[in-house]
């Protein structure tokens, strides 16, 4: 019979559960965004995000503001690609914001399904969005639904935590 000291070292320690719990799901988010990032990468702007990006490229805000009134497209998102624009012009650049807005879409729902359910099941919440090839597709668009997405994701954590 093995002693209880040799049977307390054969246990997993509390502190490397601790990191498996946390180096788990943030590998799987890193591992997400890569693909994220590959497919930004992969494809040309189709018609509908150039037109998002030359309605940004306006001289001042004001013109960006009036250049999206005769479109079916919000505002808002236009406004942001006119100031994220001064910082590059790239596609792949471009796609950055909603290719992290859905990543962090990803890790929020991640944090809600945990407090409302528990690790088991916010693991596999997290596995499956980062994987799904319609949330793929969504990050690396040049449209507003990553944002909606991830302001949709932190209101219901953030109204979780609040009803705590």
């Amino acid at each position: 019979m093995a002693s209880t000291t040799q049977s307390e070292a054969l246990a997993p320690s509390s502190s490397t559960l601790l990191n498996s719990r946390v180096a788990a799901p943030l590998s799987l988010l890193l591992f997400g965004l890569a693909i994220r990032l590959y497919f930004a990468r992969a494809f040309f702007l189709n018609p509908d995000e150039a037109l998002h990006y030359l309605l940004s490229l306006q001289p001042d805000l004001r013109a960006t503001y009036q250049a999206t009134l005769p479109t079916s497209h919000p505002p808002l998102y236009i406004v942001f690609l006119h100031y994220w624009g001064y910082l590059g012009s790239s596609e792949c650049f471009l796609r950055l914001p909603s290719v992290l807005a859905v990543t962090a879409f990803c890790w929020l729902v991640f944090r809600w399904v945990k407090l409302v359910a528990n690790d088991s099941a916010a693991f596999i919440c997290l596995a499956l969005l980062l994987f799904s090839p319609s949330l793929i597709y969504v990050s690396t668009e040049l449209r507003q639904y990553a944002f909606v997405l991830f302001f949709s994701s932190a209101a219901l954590l953030f109204l979780e935590l609040g009803l705590i």
